[in-house]
């Protein structure tokens, strides 16, 4: 390990800072001076030979909490790498965690692996690296850089926040569009008690006026909304006549009502 952050200890704990400032440091220097494909990840092999050789004050049971940390804080990420036909373990650091250990970095020892990556002709990781610095940038300016750290779990703690806010309003939508749905059906069976002449065609039509309600009024209010529907229905019970369909004259009121 090439330096140590204290600040980064008191906020991920010292074995999470000194695991994560050698992968950084190893990833790094495994980034400069070899010719690495675009589509590869600058990954670290935490096999048993390299655990032993970088991170060997460490315990196997050390690694898998402090990593666990790490992964949970999106510092760090595991995957299995295929080496020579056989599955290993290894750990990548994520943008957040590049990102991290770049802001640390003094802006000289920034500079100098830029102009590394580009000697090496690493034009690909070199517009990452810029990608990444723009954001460091960000954190300089910041009042308090560290919200980086918890800036993960507070988008989820809002994520699940503001999906509990939507659930409580669509159960007071549809809660209200129940109660008005009701008061609709309602109104207009009133409606319909009081014009004797409409009551009786609605009953020759369809029998009975719980069937016309049925097929006609209730997919009308679904559709269109309960109050456009009494405003229709209301406005065709006033003009009703004998001879009228009280289907036909429903719709055409229903249609030629703007709002």
């Amino acid at each position: 390990m090439h330096y140590f952050h204290e600040d980064l200890a008191k906020e991920i704990g010292i074995n999470e800072a000194i695991f994560l400032q050698n992968v950084y440091y190893l990833s790094k220097k495994k980034l400069v001076k070899e010719t690495i494909n675009n589509t590869l990840d600058v990954w670290i092999i935490m096999s048993g030979t390299t655990i032993k050789k970088y991170q060997g004050y460490f315990t196997a049971s050390q690694i898998k909490t402090f990593t666990k940390n790490l992964i949970e804080s999106d510092l760090l990420k595991k995957e299995q790498r295929c080496l020579h036909g056989n599955n290993s373990l290894s750990y990548t650091l994520t943008d957040r965690g590049w990102i991290v250990m770049l802001y640390l970095e003094k802006k000289c020892e920034r500079k100098k692996f830029q102009n590394s990556l580009l000697e090496f002709n690493q034009c690909f990781w070199s517009n990452i690296l810029e990608l990444w610095l723009k954001e460091v940038d960000n954190l300089s300016n910041s009042t308090n850089p560290w919200l980086i750290l918890v800036k993960h779990k507070q988008e989820l703690a809002n994520i699940i926040i503001e999906y509990r806010t939507l659930i409580e309003q669509d159960r007071k939508i549809e809660k209200m569009a129940h109660e008005n749905f009701e008061n609709s059906i309602k109104r207009i069976e009133i409606i319909i008690s009081k014009n004797l002449v409409l009551k009786k065609r609605i009953e020759k039509t369809f029998k009975e006026v719980k069937n016309y309600l049925n097929e006609i009024i209730i997919p009308a209010v679904e559709k269109h909304g309960g109050l456009k529907a009494i405003k229709a229905f209301e406005k065709m019970s006033e003009e009703f006549l004998p001879t009228s369909s009280p289907v036909s004259n429903f719709y055409i009121n229903i249609s030629e009502l703007n709002f």
